[in-house]
């Protein structure tokens, strides 16, 4: 773990998607601007494998896990 995560400084990116029901998460990011570059990047990688987005959030958190399927 990064100093940053370890401070809760570290910026990720948190999508949700409707097809599959999942929340993926992205990061640790040293600043927001860099989340937010690498928030378009896998956008536009999840509209490619045809998934629908229904939220998208850069945000300062620690996740341990990093893609959540809501089904189970």
């Amino acid at each position: 773990m990064s100093q940053l995560e370890q401070q809760n400084l570290a910026w990720w990116v948190e999508i949700v998607t409707d097809r599959p029901p999942c929340t993926h998460y992205f990061g640790p990011f040293a600043t927001a601007r860099t989340a937010k570059l690498a928030q378009i990047a896998r956008m536009e990688d999840f509209e490619q494998e045809g998934s629908k987005i229904v939220f998208v959030a850069v945000r300062r958190c620690q996740s341990q896990l990093l893609t959540s399927f809501d089904n189970e």
